[in-house]
């Protein structure tokens, strides 16, 4: 039996929790939609609803996710300044 360390025991608790918590939702998102999995074939709308569970809602997330990562971008240009302005706070603490 492999030995792994707290860390890597951690990671692995949390991508399972992670990875079961994104199926217990598709599974929810699926009967939103009107999934059977009885049935032989599915109605319109039910499979509109999939269509749309797999492609526009991963494209508006990851709209989103851009979005967000934007102002990470625009932080990154003012890193400089950020670093000045903290090294002349930590030269004023020291002197005091």
């Amino acid at each position: 039996m492999k030995k792994i360390d707290i860390d890597e025991f951690a990671v692995q608790v949390r991508s399972r929790f992670l990875a079961a918590n994104a199926f217990a939702g598709l599974g929810v998102l699926l009967t939103v939609v009107g999934y059977d999995g009885s049935l032989v074939e599915q109605s319109a709308g039910t499979l509109m609803g999939i269509r749309m569970l797999f492609s526009i809602v991963p494209m508006v997330l990851f709209i989103l996710v851009a979005i967000t990562l934007m102002g990470y971008f625009k932080l990154d240009k003012q890193m400089n300044q950020i670093r000045q302005e903290n090294e002349e706070r930590r030269a004023a603490t020291q002197t005091e």
